[in-house]
């Protein structure tokens, strides 16, 4: 998978997000945080393999668990960024 079609995963995280209506505020401000650090690793030119870029994906799956039941599509685009960054080594 490419930046690009991260990059458009995440847009549609961000739509999705937009969009859902009952999520707890703090959830809410945790996807926001973990989308925006995620953003900004994909900007930087060298990636960063750390323990912070695995608690991210930790971070993202967890989550995904959260948002299953009550918003199985945001999880389902959460879910396949996560495993994106997975793929990508972060």
């Amino acid at each position: 998978m490419t930046n690009d079609d991260l990059h458009k995963k995440l847009e549609a995280v961000h739509r999705e997000l937009e969009a859902a209506d009952d999520i707890a505020p703090h959830d809410e401000d945790l996807l926001r945080a973990l989308l925006e650090d995620i953003t900004s690793l994909l900007g930087e030119k060298q990636r960063i393999f750390d323990e912070d870029t695995d608690s991210l994906t930790r971070d993202l799956m967890r989550i995904t668990y959260r948002f299953e039941a009550s918003h199985h599509d945001l999880a389902k685009s959460i879910r396949q960024v996560a495993i994106a960054l997975g793929n990508m080594g972060i």
